[in-house]
C-alpha cells in the first residue's frame, strides 16, 4: 500500500513562522489608569514587510518610553523617546529599522527572521524617582511572519540511475510546520525506496530511479496561510552499462547489422543507445577523428577504409563505453577481404 507525504493524523500541524511576543511593563501612580494594550498592525505580515506596534491608553504624563529586545536589559535597549526634549535616543539594540513614535508606538521597517524577540515597553512616568512606581502591567501580542521564499536544496544535482541516491530539503527549516510533497502539481506518493524525515521537509530516494525524474516542491502550512516552494527539476542520468535494470541497454548498437559491403559501395553507419541526458557520438578512421556526429557515412569504400573507430562520450555524467563490429570488404578481384573494422578504444573522449 502506498502512502502520501501528507501528515498521518490528517490535521494539519502549523508552523512556527516567526512569533513576535510584545510585553509591555507600564507605570502609573493612579490605581484608576486605564489599562495599557498593544495592537499590532497588521496582525500578520510576510518578512520583508513592515510593522507597527501600536500602544493604546498613553498615560499623559510620561516622561521616557524605553522599548527593549528581551526582559529590559540595556545592552538589548533598541531606542528611548524623552518627551521633554522631544529627541529619540538610538541604544545598543537599533538596527536602522525602528522608530518610536511620542505616542509611544515602534514601528519597524523591513521585518526579517531575526527580529523574532520578547519585547519590552518601559514608560517612565518620573524620571527622577523612580521608588513612586506603585504598580506594573504586562500585556502580550503574537505575529506571524511568512519567508518570501521556500527553496528546495539537493546534495545531488546529476544523480545516476539505479547508483545513486537523492536527498530533497525543503528550506527553511521551522517547528510546527506541516510539510507536504508534491510531483507533477499532485500529491507525491511515497514508495518503498522514498523515505521521509521525522518532520517530513526532506525527502529520500534510495535509489533513485527514472521515473522519479520530474519538477518537485512542498507545500507549507500554518495556521495563517500555505505556500508552496520553488519547483525543484530532478533529472536522472542514466548509462548502458547499468544492466541490472532491464529497461535500460546494455550495448551500444551500429547499424546496419550486414558486415558485408562490395568495393565502391557507399557506407552508411549510425549508433544508437539510450541514455539520458543524450550521448555524443566520435567516428575515428586509424585513430583520427573524422566526424562527431551519430551517423557516419564513407563513399566507395575500399579496403584502405579498414579499422574506422569510433567513441562516445555522455556530457554530463562524463563516462564513455566502447563495442567492436567486423566488417568485411568484397573486391571485384579478390572474392573476400577481412578486415578489422568498426572497433571502439577503450578511451574515454569527452565533449
Amino acid at each position: 500500500m502506498e502512502l502520501t507525504s501528507a501528515p498521518f493524523h490528517k490535521a494539519e500541524v502549523f508552523w512556527r513562522g516567526f512569533l513576535l511576543t510584545v510585553s509591555l511593563l507600564t507605570y502609573w501612580t493612579s490605581p484608576t489608569t486605564a489599562q495599557i494594550t498593544v495592537e499590532v498592525v497588521p496582525p500578520h505580515v510576510a518578512e520583508g514587510q513592515n510593522i507597527l506596534l501600536v500602544v493604546h491608553n498613553l498615560p499623559a504624563r510620561y516622561a521616557v518610553i524605553n522599548w527593549y529586545k528581551g526582559q529590559g536589559s540595556l545592552k538589548k535597549l533598541i531606542a528611548k523617546f524623552v518627551r521633554n526634549k522631544s529627541s529619540i535616543e538610538n541604544g545598543p539594540g537599533y538596527t536602522h529599522r525602528e522608530t518610536i513614535y511620542p505616542n509611544g508606538s515602534l514601528f519597524i521597517n523591513n521585518v526579517k527572521m531575526e527580529d523574532e524577540e520578547l519585547y519590552t515597553l518601559h514608560l517612565e512616568i518620573d524620571s527622577t524617582n523612580h521608588q513612586n512606581v506603585t504598580k506594573y502591567h504586562t500585556g502580550q501580542s503574537s505575529l506571524w511572519v511568512n519567508t518570501l521564499s521556500l527553496p528546495i536544496t539537493t546534495k545531488n544535482s546529476n544523480p545516476l540511475e539505479g547508483e545513486d541516491s537523492v536527498a530533497l530539503m525543503c528550506e527553511p527549516r521551522t517547528q510546527n510546520a506541516a510539510y507536504l510533497w508534491r510531483i507533477h502539481g499532485q500529491s507525491l506518493k511515497i514508495t518503498n525506496r522514498m523515505q521521509l524525515s521525522k518532520d517530513n521537509n526532506t525527502l529520500k530516494i534510495v535509489p533513485a530511479r527514472r521515473n522519479d525524474s520530474g519538477d518537485y516542491y512542498c507545500k507549507v502550512s500554518n495556521q495563517i496561510s500555505s505556500k508552496n516552494s520553488d519547483p525543484i527539476k530532478l533529472e536522472l542520468h542514466s548509462f548502458m552499462w547499468i544492466s541490472h535494470f532491464p529497461d535500460i541497454p546494455s550495448v551500444l548498437i551500429i547499424s546496419p547489422s550486414n558486415i558485408h559491403f562490395h568495393s565502391s559501395s557507399n557506407l552508411s553507419l549510425s549508433c544508437h543507445t539510450d541514455v539520458n541526458p543524450p550521448a555524443k557520438f566520435f567516428w575515428f578512421i586509424n585513430g583520427e577523428l573524422q566526424s562527431s556526429s551519430q551517423d557516419r557515412f564513407i563513399s566507395n569504400i575500399n579496403i584502405n577504409n579498414s579499422d574506422p573507430t569510433t567513441a562516445l562520450s555522455n556530457t554530463v555524467t562524463v563516462l564513455s563505453k566502447t563495442t567492436v563490429k567486423n566488417i568485411r570488404v568484397l573486391s571485384k578481384w579478390i572474392s573476400e577481404i577481412s578486415a578489422p573494422g568498426l572497433e571502439w578504444v577503450n578511451n574515454p573522449f569527452i565533449c
